[in-house]
């Protein structure tokens, strides 16, 4: 049985979860059998939160419930998050080829191509940025792909900061400090000025950092009473996705691009190849503050490339240009354009990991 268990549930974390099982068994008897009378109430009551937070964090049916029943009801972040969490406790092909890491950008592009090739995963989170990449690096590089694929473009290094996404980051509390000590010499001062203890709390409390799944549980019900003033956190408007993109064309790209160095330095430093793939989006959102941002991000990816020279960047230029028809909205891809782009990509980036071939030109930073 515990065999065919473990073929669905990672063995490392199988084991994690009948350890905790064995010791609050253990506690409990242990509590009945020698512990005083006057203390055995508060000691149940520890024990049987301690119980209840094994229930309802520590085992994939629940956070499976929870995708189940919060699709729609979470933003799309929050939904990714508890996504994640179920993956986590699933085995997972370690050693992959390329492993896709980014947003639901690269999600868009990799999702079909990945489904019959096995060589390629995808580890993505809504809205994902150089800040999430280097929070959740230990978990990327646990995977210990051969290559990691970057999807990024001036639309991704113009990204505001969300503290309120940060603190949702799986950072165990022995690497609080390090985290937050590398995120402060990359940002402006004060810009995430709650990170630590929300990073710490989340740590030491998983009630804390993932007590937005019982919120949204409490709205929805709500929502199904109709009581007033309840409504889906997220908005499906194709307008907003626009907006967003064409508001980015006036942000700075200084704090993310820092962040990127310092995932692919990280990356590099594990053994772990870098392909970065220039991000494209709907033409139809371009704007004259957007082109004056990507042509300072391709003089930023010649620096790039030039500061570590086993990256391998492939350009806008070197792959197929998009129309509008290849997307579903301001930047996310159609399936079938996806799936036929991203064949291409793996077929330039297995051509210049064999021949080393980069950008060699001039250039500087954003």
């Amino acid at each position: 049985m515990l065999a065919r268990l473990s073929s669905f549930i990672d063995p490392g974390f199988v084991l994690l979860l009948l350890a905790e099982i064995a010791a609050l068994a253990l506690g409990f008897w242990l509590t009945r059998r020698w512990l005083h009378r006057s203390w055995r109430s508060a000691a149940y009551a520890v024990l049987a939160v301690l119980a209840v937070r094994v229930a309802l964090f520590g085992n994939p049916l629940a956070w499976g419930a929870y995708y189940v029943v919060l699709q729609g009801h979470a933003d799309w972040r929050q939904t990714d998050v508890i996504a994640e969490r179920f993956r986590s406790m699933l085995p997972l092909p370690r050693g992959v080829e390329f492993l896709a890491v980014g947003s639901s950008q690269t999600h868009a592009l990799y999702r079909g191509f990945s489904r019959d090739h096995a060589e390629l995963q995808i580890f993505s989170l809504a809205g994902m940025t150089p800040m999430d990449m280097e929070l959740y690096r230990d978990h990327i590089i646990a995977l210990k792909p051969k290559q990691v694929l970057l999807y990024i473009s001036e639309f991704d290094l113009a990204a505001d900061l969300r503290p309120e996404w940060a603190r949702l980051a799986p950072v165990s509390l022995l690497q609080v400090a390090d985290r937050v000590e590398m995120l402060d010499a990359a940002l402006p001062p004060n810009s995430l000025p709650d990170l630590k203890r929300d990073l710490l709390l989340g740590a030491l409390l998983p009630e804390y950092r993932y007590n937005f799944v019982f919120r949204a549980i409490l709205s929805r019900a709500a929502q199904m009473a109709h009581l007033p003033g309840f409504r889906p956190e997220r908005s499906s408007d194709d307008e907003v996705n626009y907006t967003a993109l064409r508001a980015r064309g006036q942000h700075s790209m200084q704090s993310q691009s820092r962040l990127l160095e310092s995932f692919i330095r990280n990356l590099d430093n594990a053994d772990i190849g870098v392909v970065l793939v220039e991000g494209q989006y709907n033409p139809k959102g371009e704007t004259p503050d957007l082109q004056r941002q990507n042509a300072a991000f391709k003089q930023y990816l010649v620096a790039l490339q030039r500061q570590y020279p086993k990256l391998i960047v492939l350009q806008r230029e070197d792959l197929p240009q998009l129309t509008s028809a290849d997307f579903d909205d301001a930047y996310h891809l159609s399936t079938e354009s996806g799936h036929r782009l991203a064949g291409i990509v793996l077929r330039t980036a297995r051509e210049r990991l064999g021949q080393g071939t980069a950008i060699t030109s001039l250039g500087t930073r954003p």
